[in-house]
């Protein structure tokens, strides 16, 4: 009986009609990959042509990766042109905001977690995936090099990460970048 998923135990429960027990689950925390060397080539391959049009300070570079989709990207919003978008949301009105938090992300560790849509996901940075009450010391200096100190205190204080993250399924497909909620 081990070997079932809690979603499956829930669901017999609810045909059988047996009475349904939550449990209170301690989250663990996932392991935080920081070698890219370790990403599947597919992945590895999308995280460098995002990596590579972000630090090239052309926003409009941006297309060639978001281009290697079938299907763009989810950017949190339904918006017709991400590039666009992004100019609206960054401060300079150029979009180099964004770029600079994607090469910040895109730098941080990354957590590797199942999918059940495309097998496995690349989830940059790793915070997102990370209960933020188990940071150590140095963790939480490299959380403040994505946010300001006021943001990070708040959400570790709240215990979730809520500011870009980005997603690459382990076939290489971009599937979101977008503040993590």
């Amino acid at each position: 009986m081990r070997s079932l998923t809690a979603p499956l135990l829930l669901a017999m429960c609810l045909v059988s009609g047996a009475p349904v027990v939550h449990h209170a689950r301690a989250q663990t925390s996932p392991e935080v990959i920081r070698d890219p060397s370790r990403l599947p080539e597919p992945v590895a391959r999308m995280r460098q042509a995002i990596l590579s049009a972000a630090m090239s300070g052309d926003v409009e570079a941006m297309r060639v990766a978001i281009d290697m989709n079938e299907l763009p990207p989810s950017f949190g919003a339904k918006v017709a042109d991400p590039v666009a978008h992004w100019r609206k949301l960054s401060a300079d009105g150029e979009g180099r905001e964004i770029l600079a938090a994607l090469v910040e992300i895109l730098r941080t560790g990354f957590v590797k977690k199942p999918d059940g849509k495309a097998g496995e996901m690349f989830v940059w940075p790793y915070f997102a995936e990370t209960p933020l009450k188990d940071l150590t010391p140095g963790q939480r200096v490299e959380l403040m090099t994505i946010v300001p100190a006021a943001d990070a205190k708040r959400m570790i204080e709240a215990g979730q990460y809520t500011h870009w993250r980005l997603g690459v399924s382990s076939t290489g497909v971009w599937h979101v970048f977008d503040k993590a909620e």
